[in-house]
C-alpha cells in the first residue's frame, strides 16, 4: 500500500495546470528542466485520462492520494478550482483526500480555507514563493491560525525554483512557523531544496514539520543521500512520498523512490506508515 501525498489528478480545471502542457518528453535535453530529466512517457497526461491514471495508481499499489490545487493566479493563467479537488473526493470517496488550494495574497483567504474544510478539506496547500511572500510572512498568520485551531494540515511547497530569490527557499522560514504554531502540522513539498540541510535541522527541532523531496528524491538530484540517511535513523517518521504527478508518470516515480537507499523500514514508513499515521487512517 502505497500513499501519494501530493498530486494534481487529470481532473478538470487540473488540466489547464502548466505541466499538463508539457507532459511528452523532449528530444532535446534543453527541452527538460532537472526535475523532468529522464522522465517517460506518461500516459494519463497525456491523455487527460481519469480512467487511465486510476489505473495506473491501482497498477503502482497506490491506494490512496492527496490532491494540493495549485490556487495562484501569478503562476497558473487558469487556476485550479476547490470545488473540482472536493468533486473528485466525492466521487472516489476511498481514493483521493482533498486539500484547498489558497493564495494567501488574497483578502478571502482564511473565508475559503473555512468554506473548504467545511466541504471536506483536510488540509490547505500555498506556494507563498510565487507570491514573493516568505512563509514566515506575518499576513499568512492568519490562515496557519485557523488551520492549527481546525486540525488541518498545512502544505507550504519551498524550494529553489519557487520565489523571486533562493531566500524563499531558507527553511529558517519554516522553522518560525512551526515555532509559532507549534500543533499546526506542516508538510514541505520539495523540502526546501537545495537547502537540504537546514530542512532536516528545522524537522529535527519541531517533529511537525513533514518534508515531501517529491521529484528532488526521486530524481536523485543531490543531497537526497542526505534526506535518506536522516530518514534510515532519525527522521523515519517524517519523511513522506510524493508523485506530484504529473511531473513523471506514477510508474516511473515509485520504480525510482525504490531505488533509493532507504531501509526496509524507512521505505514502509515513507511510502504509507507515516502518511498514514498523518492524515489520522
Amino acid at each position: 500500500m502505497i500513499i501519494d501525498f501530493r498530486c494534481r489528478p487529470p481532473f478538470k480545471s487540473f488540466l489547464n495546470m502548466r505541466q499538463f502542457k508539457a507532459v511528452n518528453p523532449q528530444k532535446k535535453l534543453s527541452g527538460e528542466s532537472f526535475l523532468t530529466y529522464g522522465r517517460e512517457y506518461n500516459p494519463s497526461a497525456a491523455q487527460g485520462s481519469m480512467d487511465e491514471y486510476i489505473r495506473e495508481m491501482n497498477a503502482c499499489g497506490i491506494t490512496k492520494a492527496v490532491v494540493m490545487p495549485r490556487v495562484n493566479d501569478k503562476i497558473e493563467a487558469e487556476p485550479v478550482k476547490n470545488d473540482d479537488a472536493i468533486e473528485l473526493a466525492a466521487l472516489y470517496p476511498d481514493r483521493f483526500i482533498p486539500f484547498a488550494g489558497i493564495d494567501p495574497s488574497k483578502e478571502d483567504a482564511v473565508a475559503e480555507v473555512e468554506r473548504c474544510a467545511a466541504l471536506g478539506c483536510r488540509g490547505i496547500s500555498m506556494d507563498p514563493g510565487f507570491l514573493a511572500m516568505h512563509a514566515d510572512d506575518k499576513r499568512i498568520d492568519p490562515i496557519y491560525a485557523v488551520c492549527e485551531e481546525k486540525g488541518l494540515i498545512a502544505s507550504v511547497a519551498s524550494s529553489g525554483l519557487i520565489g523571486p530569490d533562493m531566500s524563499y527557499c531558507d527553511p529558517l522560514s519554516i522553522n518560525r512557523v512551526s515555532i509559532r504554531f507549534p500543533k499546526l502540522k506542516i508538510v514541505v513539498p520539495h523540502a526546501c531544496w537545495p537547502n537540504t540541510g537546514g530542512a532536516l535541522c528545522a524537522a529535527a527541532l519541531s517533529r511537525n514539520i513533514y518534508l515531501i523531496p517529491d521529484s528532488y528524491m526521486y530524481t536523485h538530484m543531490a543531497f537526497h543521500q542526505e534526506i535518506c540517511h536522516a530518514a534510515n535513523t532519525w527522521l523515519k517518521g517524517n519523511l513522506l512520498f510524493a508523485s506530484s504527478y504529473p511531473l513523471q508518470s506514477l510508474a516511473q516515480t515509485i520504480n525510482e523512490w525504490r531505488k533509493l537507499p532507504l531501509s526496509q523500514e524507512a521505505m514502509l514508513h515513507s511510502l504509507y506508515y507515516n502518511a498514514a499515521e498523518l492524515l489520522g487512517l
